[in-house]
């Protein structure tokens, strides 16, 4: 299974590609007196970035199939939850562990792979666990408690977020946390917020894809030439 150090080199290798892709685009057309103006060469690239990153294809499991997408996207959902953590004791708490039962997926649409469940202090990842997970299939949770440590001052409140999606690569957290239920720290679970983010087995879909069958999602009526290597 892919790490997390793997699929940040095959992101920073897909986006290095995108950028040969849409230079190498430019370049050829420009080298044609008059065959196209500024504004189309723009339309190009645009239609080339959109096409990619504006959905999650056709079919929207096109990675997971064997036939060539008809639309090759990139885009897959990402599902957080905030949640308010206060200390009401009156004291500084270091790295206190704290719990709380959430709710994934009340209706088991599949959206919290099991794998993919993380705890952030804005850009800081918290040790975290899940205890007594109820499952709606496979690995797709449907309730469970959560466990994660924090640091407070005297009566603070931060704000950390659950994150999780239906992204069936990624690999567990190794960070494990214990079950503890401390006095005078209330948790506060906010709505969940649906966003957007790039999915991983998409991306190595696409890595395993055949350049006519990307070439003919992407662009219509031009013709050019693309040498990929592995280094």
């Amino acid at each position: 299974m892919a790490t997390e150090a793997d699929f940040a080199v095959a992101v920073g290798i897909f986006f290095v590609f995108i950028a040969a892709l849409f230079v190498y685009v430019t370049n050829y057309l420009s080298s044609y007196s008059g065959l196209a103006s500024t504004s189309e060469l723009r339309t190009i690239a645009f239609d080339i970035f959109s096409s990619m990153f504006s959905g999650k294809g056709i079919p929207t499991n096109w990675e997971v199939i064997n036939n060539p997408p008809f639309k090759v996207g990139l885009i897959t959902d990402l599902y957080r939850i905030p949640i308010l953590v206060s200390e009401r004791g009156n004291i500084e708490r270091i790295n206190v562990t704290v719990n709380t039962t959430i709710t994934f997926d009340n209706n088991c649409n599949q959206k919290a792979w099991n794998n993919t469940i993380r705890v952030y202090e804005n850009d800081t990842q918290l040790p975290s666990s899940l205890i007594n997970s109820t499952f709606c299939s496979q690995q797709y949770i449907n309730t469970s408690i959560l466990v994660f440590n924090i640091s407070l001052v005297a009566n603070q409140t931060k704000v950390v977020s659950v994150y999780y999606s239906p992204e069936n690569s990624t690999n567990a957290s190794t960070r494990i946390v214990t079950f503890s239920n401390p006095t005078n720290i209330n948790l506060l679970i906010l709505p969940e917020e649906k966003l957007t983010a790039i999915s991983y087995s998409k991306l190595k879909a696409l890595r395993n894809s055949t350049y006519s069958d990307i070439l003919q999602t992407l662009i219509s009526g031009y013709k050019f030439k693309l040498e990929i290597s592995d280094t």
